[in-house]
């Protein structure tokens, strides 16, 4: 049960919690018109076995002058002894109804507003993010999904390299990577992951990190993350790779984006979402 849910609950105890602190306060009112019209007194009764006798019990006098009396029913005075029955009753339901009044209004006055832990998941988004997946919130459409988990038409090379989670389920091969797929998921910003490529005069796809799905236009931009640029051979064929996207008319800042790491210098979450809102979320959020 995630967070939405849990205030949804809350806010229907509330509410029924309030509706009960209502019902209750005009039952009050009106018990309370009722019993000012019953007799003075209270009813006792006793049995010696086999019959019982009623006696009307009263405080009499004033201040430090109290008597309390007693005074027996006749038998032909049962009237007297049924007003007072009902006026027994209705007061020790008025007791019970002010005891649970009491204790609603209590409720209602101190029962935490949100949910266990929501203010502080409220305070920062890289909270539930260090948290793990299940306090993040993603908000992909149906078409979103459907574009984003298309049968794949090419296998991804290297699957026993996919060793690192995601919040979407999938394992990617590096941190940096997972932490890119949360700053994507948690701005709906769809894309695939490895999505072959296929380049002219090149007979087998490329497999770029991220493609992402242009909302304004439908077309396809290219995110690859440069894990390892302080690597001789790694930068020679990140260069190579760059090329030929510009050959083929992907060009950076356009439809090409590309985001750096050294072994010196890690790719952070801060990082990975600084890049995704600026690379992607607010440039697509204007279309």
């Amino acid at each position: 049960m995630d967070t939405t849910e849990k205030m949804k609950i809350r806010q229907s105890i509330i509410e029924i919690m309030k509706t009960e602190q209502n019902r209750l306060e005009r039952s009050i009112s009106k018990r309370e018109k009722i019993i000012r019209a019953y007799p003075d007194g209270a009813l006792r009764c006793y049995t010696n076995g086999k019959y019982y006798s009623w006696y009307v019990f009263k405080d009499e006098g004033a201040g430090d002058d109290i008597k309390k009396t007693h005074t027996l029913i006749p038998k032909t005075d049962r009237e007297l002894a049924v007003r007072l029955a009902k006026k027994g009753y209705n007061e020790h339901a008025l007791k019970i109804e002010k005891a649970e009044l009491k204790a609603i209004t209590a409720f209602v006055k101190h029962y935490p507003k949100s949910a266990p832990g929501q203010d502080y998941l409220e305070n920062c988004d890289e909270h539930k993010r260090l948290l793990g997946p299940k306090f993040v919130k993603i908000n992909y459409t149906e078409e979103q999904w459907k574009w984003m988990t298309a049968e794949r038409r090419w296998p991804q090379p290297h699957p026993e390299k996919l060793t690192v989670p995601t919040i979407l389920g999938f394992n990617v091969r590096s941190k940096s990577e997972s932490e890119i797929v949360t700053s994507l998921a948690t701005r709906g910003i769809a894309f695939r992951y490895e999505w072959p490529l296929f380049l002219k005069d090149d007979p087998y796809p490329k497999f770029p990190d991220f493609t992402i799905q242009d909302p304004s236009s439908g077309g396809a931009v290219i995110y690859e993350h440069l894990g390892i640029m302080d690597d001789e051979t790694y930068r020679r064929d990140s260069a190579e790779k760059i090329k030929n996207y510009i050959i083929n008319g992907y060009f950076p800042g356009e439809d090409l984006f590309l985001s750096y790491e050294t072994s010196g210098r890690k790719f952070t979450s801060l990082d990975a979402d600084s890049f995704v809102a600026g690379a992607f979320a607010d440039p697509f959020n204007k279309g």
